[in-house]
């Protein structure tokens, strides 16, 4: 009998043994595989995080350049603003001096006044018209310079908000991987 107890007893031991060897295997599998997936997650975070700063150094360099294309264009605005606000006050300058020499002369022609004062309405209107060409041509290159750009801070806010997409799309596809694996 006791040599039954002690067959039967090596026999379970055997079993016993032979059946958990399997098992252990199959745990050491799964968590290979688990240190694979954490690895994969991990390099793939590391290529996102690379991704995101690079996209963040582009926009933050983009938004210094959008500041000082605004800034340029502003100038350029104000000088438009400038010269076109000249060219109106040149042109009602006109008007009343063309007024105010039609009068002087009668009164010059009267005996009423020296012929200075008509002279001097005279020069005044001559650098009126040499004036008014020069201020037109500094308009129209103010105008030119201004449409450019504008183009110019239109490209770099497209180009700003292409950046914005690029960082949501980063952050949503991050958002979204944990969703996946729940599922």
């Amino acid at each position: 009998m006791k040599r039954i107890n002690l067959s039967l007893l090596v026999g379970l031991a055997c079993m016993l043994f032979l059946s958990q060897q399997p098992a252990y295997s199959q745990t050491s599998t799964t968590s290979e595989q688990v240190m694979r997936d954490l690895l994969n997650e991990v390099r793939a975070l590391r290529q996102d995080l690379r991704r995101m700063t690079a996209t963040a150094y582009r926009a933050q360099t983009m938004i210094e350049r959008l500041r000082v294309q605004q800034g340029q264009v502003n100038r350029l605005t104000l000088e438009l603003n400038r010269v076109r606000l000249e060219l109106a006050g040149l042109k009602s300058s006109r008007v009343e001096l063309k007024e105010k020499l039609t009068e002087t002369e009668k009164r010059w022609e009267a005996g009423a006044i020296p012929s200075s004062e008509v002279t001097a309405i005279k020069t005044t209107l001559a650098d009126l018209d040499r004036r008014e060409p020069e201020l037109m041509i500094r308009e129209s290159q103010l105008g030119a310079e201004l449409t450019v750009e504008q183009g110019n801070l239109e490209a770099l806010n497209k180009r700003l908000d292409a950046i914005e997409q690029e960082l949501l799309t980063i952050t949503k596809s991050d958002d979204e991987k944990p969703r996946k694996k729940n599922q």
